[in-house]
């Protein structure tokens, strides 16, 4: 399972479930559309840009 934490070219279901949620996340937390972009852009290069 060590391979887990390499970057990987693709999404699974359960990666795609994960950016959905933080998305949630950033939505609820979010003051206004530009608090909101930045924490969108933040998930996404945390999960290695699942959702481009």
């Amino acid at each position: 399972m060590a391979e887990d934490k390499q970057k990987k070219d693709y999404c699974d279901a359960e990666d795609q479930k994960k950016v959905v949620e933080k998305m949630s996340d950033c939505d609820n937390t979010s003051d206004n559309d530009k608090d909101r972009d930045e924490c969108y852009t933040k998930v996404t290069k945390e999960d290695d840009g699942c959702m481009s």
